[in-house]
């Protein structure tokens, strides 16, 4: 496998591409790049970019509240970043720990790749 810094300047020089066609079609996008701890093990499966099965239990998670929250069609595009349970500690009532709407500075490519080594320095979600 690469080394993370090639992975991360891969996902860095994609994402705007994704973002565009998200913005184009107002869809949400789960930034898994910005919801995996990259300091803890059992976020990632047998390779660093495979997801685990606790970290695809995020994935669903997510995936279940932006559709039951998300008004496809009517809403602008929106990024959806981290996951946290219901302070209540609730976890069948997950939700995102961070939600930005897409615009044009998701195409800074040096915002988002700030961001990004900011979360793989530290785990926590970033703002872009």
């Amino acid at each position: 496998l690469p080394k993370a810094s090639v992975i991360t300047e891969l996902i860095v020089r994609f994402t705007p591409m994704f973002l565009d066609i998200a913005k184009k079609f107002k869809l949400p996008v789960i930034d898994l790049a910005r919801t995996f701890n990259p300091h803890d093990s059992r976020d990632y499966g047998s390779t660093p970019i495979e997801p685990s099965n606790r970290s695809g239990l995020y994935i669903a998670e997510m995936a279940r509240h932006i559709i039951r929250t998300f008004q496809f069609g009517k809403e602008d595009a929106k990024i959806y970043t981290g996951l946290v349970s219901d302070p209540d500690g609730d976890e069948s009532n997950w939700r995102p720990l961070k939600v930005e709407v897409i615009d044009e500075s998701f195409k800074d490519l040096e915002k988002y790749r700030t961001s990004l080594n900011k979360h793989m320095e530290d785990g926590r979600c970033h703002s872009f």
